[in-house]
Formats: C-alpha cells, structure tokens, sequence
C-alpha cells in the first residue's frame, strides 16, 4: 500500500483501496480509523463475538464496505460547472499558497472529480511547478538534494510569478497569480490586463473569471492592518469593479483562519483576531464597490481538514474550491445582464 502518512494528505482525501485502514493523517491524530472502515470494522466484531445471529459472507461484507466507501465520497456534478467555465476564457485564482491549494484541487476535480483528489500535487510538487509563497514570493523551487528538505529559488519570475494548465479534454484554461498584498503595482498591471503572465504568456482579459483572496501579514498589529486597508483595499476595489464592468467576472474570498499546529510560528488566537478584523473591513469596502464576497468559515475551514497551520488538505481545498465554483456558476453571476 502506499503510505498517506504525508502532512499534505488530509483525511478522506486518498483513494481508500491505498490507505484501507490507519494510515489517514489528521491534525490532531498520526494515525485514525477511516470513516468508511467503522462499518466494516463492527460488523465484524460481531460475527466474532456471536451477537450477530447469522454471520455475514466476506462477499456481503465486501460490498457493505463499497457501499458506504462510495456515499462516504461527496456527490457534486461537475458537467454543469465544466459546461459553465468552458465558456469563459481563462479562470484565474490570486493570492497566495492557500489560493494555489485550491488551483490544483480545480485541476483534480476537472479531470476526474473527487475520485481523482488522491492524484493532487502535492506540497512540493506545488513549489516546483507553481512556486512557493513567504520570502520566495511566488519563486519556483528546486530541490538542492535528494536526502534533505532543502530546496532554492529556480528562476525570477517574468513579471509577476503564476503558472498556468490547458485540460484540452473539457476546453479549460486555468491560472494561478502570485498576489501577496493589498498594493502590488506589478500585480496590479497584470491584473489590468498591462503585463504577460505565466509561460502560456496570458493576459488578464474580458471574459475570464478572477477567483482573489489576498491574507494580512500574520505578524502585523491590528492597528497597522486596519491602516493598510484603509488606505490600499478602495484602490484596489475600484480596479476590480472597473475589471468587472469590462466584462470579467470577479470574486473576492474571504481569509481563513488559522488552525493549531506543532509548527506553529504565531498565536493562532492572535492572528484568528487579525483576521477576522482584516474580512470585515475588506469585505464590506469590496461589497460597496459591488464585488461579491465568498465566506468559508466556519463551515469550510474546520481544522480536522487542514494538513498545517493554513494550508486545507486536499478534500477539504476540493470542498472550498466546489463552493467558490457554485458561486461563480450560479445565475446571474457571469452574465448578470
């Protein structure tokens, strides 16, 4: 079996015929049961026991197994969303390592649904094709040796660091943009559509959907947060209803929180505060300036379903990613006239 003990694969996300029984990784736990395993697991401790009158044949105990395996996976037709983005000329994601989480997700989901999530890039995969946030700021890694963990900047971005796919098979073209703070005068260009991003060299157009989020430094104060916002968030408001009016469809999504983490470089309760100041300012500027705010908290940020401190794992990135598609696919939102 392949192991899922990796710390990018949350639990539920594999394929279970990988990882049948105690090799889901959660936050809080190495190691638990899978949830489809539980039905399985007590039938069969009753045929042991003798509680169960007449003993269940391993076939009939098979199929009980697939049965719940097969409802324990979300039911969510993606004809409908593929029919609606194929007609949209590229669909971008802005922000930063949790928004390129949920590009890949899309990318899964488009290819096979949520049976193909076990197939995800995983975090380092991300790194090397999509580059990596922080300090690198969007820089694609290489790994400088097969035994550590230790990886380099590859090259400097062309403008500003994105990455772009073509799945040829549903006529879909998919993007992701490094955008890291409120005022970024490079980002902002290529958001007007003034600068070439990623190797397909793809501009920034009329009918193409922008899916941005854009997260408050962790270590800034409150007060320094509600400044920034105040001053860079209705500049940048006007730019994206501006883009909207153009003809490009815009969705803001909301920062989630925080969760603990053995790793953890700040106090999550702290920085869950600053965000939670952070949604409520930038949301209401956005909102005034008619661009539509996703919330995923608290349904969709649960900390059962993260891999770290920030990043979703990949059932719950699929989960996030499904909600924002169904926002942007719903009626009225890319053809509101």
């Amino acid at each position: 079996f392949r192991p899922c003990r990796n710390r990018n694969v949350a639990c539920g996300s594999a394929p279970f015929w990988t990882c049948p029984f105690f090799h889901c990784r959660t936050m809080q736990s190495p190691f638990i049961l899978r949830p489809s395993v539980w039905p399985l697991l007590l039938v069969t401790l009753c045929v042991l026991s003798g509680t169960a009158k007449v003993p269940m044949k391993p076939v009939k105990l098979a199929k009980l197994y697939m049965k719940n395996v097969r409802e324990s996976v979300p039911l969510y037709d993606m004809s409908k969303t593929k029919e609606c983005l194929r007609k949209r000329r590229v669909v971008w994601f802005m922000g930063n390592s949790v928004g390129r989480y949920r590009f890949f997700a899309m990318q899964a989901l488009m290819i096979g649904g949520f049976r193909n999530l076990g197939a995800m890039k995983n975090q380092t995969e991300q790194w090397e094709i999509c580059g990596r946030g922080g300090v690198h700021y969007g820089k694609r890694q290489v790994r400088i040796s097969n035994t550590t963990h230790d990886w380099r900047d590859n090259t400097e971005c062309k403008g500003v660091c994105a990455c772009s796919m073509i799945i040829k098979k549903h006529q879909l073209q998919l993007a992701f943009m490094w955008y890291l703070k409120l005022h970024d005068p490079l980002a902002e260009k290529a958001l007007q559509g003034f600068l070439k991003v990623t190797d397909q060299d793809w501009y920034v157009s009329p009918g193409d959907v922008v899916v941005i989020n854009i997260d408050p430094s962790p270590s800034i104060t409150v007060q320094a947060m509600h400044e920034d916002a105040r001053v860079h968030a209705p500049q940048l408001a006007r730019l994206l209803a501006q883009l909207k009016a153009n003809g490009t469809a815009v969705l803001w999504v909301a920062t989630t929180s925080f969760c603990p983490s053995p790793y953890q470089k700040f106090k999550v309760a702290q920085v869950n505060h600053l965000i939670s100041q952070y949604n409520q300012v930038v949301s209401k500027i956005m909102a005034q300036h008619g661009i539509p705010v996703a919330q995923l908290c608290p349904h969709l940020c649960k900390c059962d379903g993260y891999t770290d401190q920030v990043h979703p794992g990949n059932r719950l990135a699929a989960l996030q990613t499904i909600d924002i598609l169904g926002r942007v696919c719903s009626k009225g939102f890319l053809d509101p006239d």
